[in-house]
């Protein structure tokens, strides 16, 4: 973990940029990404205000004292629900990390077999009993394989005669990749952070992508037109309530809810930012 390093948060600052690359340097002649430099997938940064203004870029929106990581962004997020100030949430991931039998099928043929996934090549192994039934647990993973996006979860055929039993899949988390408040709102995960970079283009999320979160303290997020004229400090601010685009649509005095970011420490304002003092499940390594 690399905490209070001020140089590996200075290659490009904490604000604005996406970066090209884990290191966040490229080759400036081929393009290609740099391995190495102290930056990497999944690294924090514990800083004072002091400390986070200094890596602030001229002309920038303040960030604060809080603790921040430096996180891959799942080329299936949504562009234009990333930026600055907006909450990111838990990606579902891009492989896949176990899987759970369903129904157990009738009439099948007894035996041990494997079933590739309808994309992204996830196999699973699985035994039919002597009774033509898929044995409770026998649903093993064998690989997990790689997808592009985590928009659908992928299904296995089970091809043993009868009728199929049938096998969910469910993927892994990764606290270091962060997605779209409407991937993540979708899949029923809950707030992971609040962005500092953005807003992206259609080619950054088409190349590998990392930018900066907030994850514990004192954060800017932005509010939406929907906020209300009842919204006050110290109110739960939420970003999933209405439409999950990332900002802050709902603000109540004792409601909290899975798309709680924390307690407003300003007056939340309409299409405007204001800081929020983070109140998200505590994330290790």
């Amino acid at each position: 973990m690399a905490t209070n390093n001020r140089f590996i948060t200075s290659y490009n600052g904490l604000v604005g940029v996406y970066y090209p690359s884990e290191s966040g340097l490229v080759d400036i002649r081929t393009g290609q990404p740099y391995v190495g430099g102290g930056l990497y997938q999944g690294a924090t940064s514990e800083l004072t205000a002091q400390e986070a203004l200094s890596l602030t870029p001229p002309g920038q929106p303040s960030v604060y004292g809080a603790r921040y990581r430096f996180v891959a962004i799942d080329p299936g997020a949504t562009a234009a629900n990333l930026g600055f100030g907006k909450a990111v949430g838990w990606c579902p991931g891009l492989t896949v990390a176990q899987v759970a039998v369903l129904t157990a099928g009738s009439g099948q043929t007894p035996g041990t077999y494997t079933a590739t996934a309808s994309a992204g090549g996830a196999v699973i192994q699985y035994t039919i009993s002597g009774a033509g039934t898929l044995l409770p647990g026998s649903a093993t993973l064998l690989s997990g394989g790689t997808y592009a996006s985590n928009a659908s979860l992928p299904t296995f055929t089970i091809a043993a005669g009868g009728t199929p039993a049938t096998v969910a899949a469910q993927w892994a988390l990764d606290q270091n990749t962060v997605t779209s408040m409407d991937v993540a709102s979708s899949a029923g995960l809950l707030v992971r952070g609040v962005a500092l970079g953005g807003p992206p283009t259609a080619s950054d999320l088409a190349n590998p992508a990392y930018m900066w979160i907030v994850e514990n303290g004192k954060s800017p997020v932005l509010g939406n037109a929907t906020i209300g004229s009842g919204a006050a400090k110290g109110m739960w601010v939420n970003s999933i309530t209405s439409s999950p685009d990332g900002t802050v649509n709902a603000a109540s005095a004792n409601v909290f809810t899975s798309g709680t970011l924390g307690y407003a420490l300003d007056l939340p304002v309409a299409s405007a930012l204001f800081r929020v003092e983070l109140s998200l499940p505590n994330f290790g390594g």
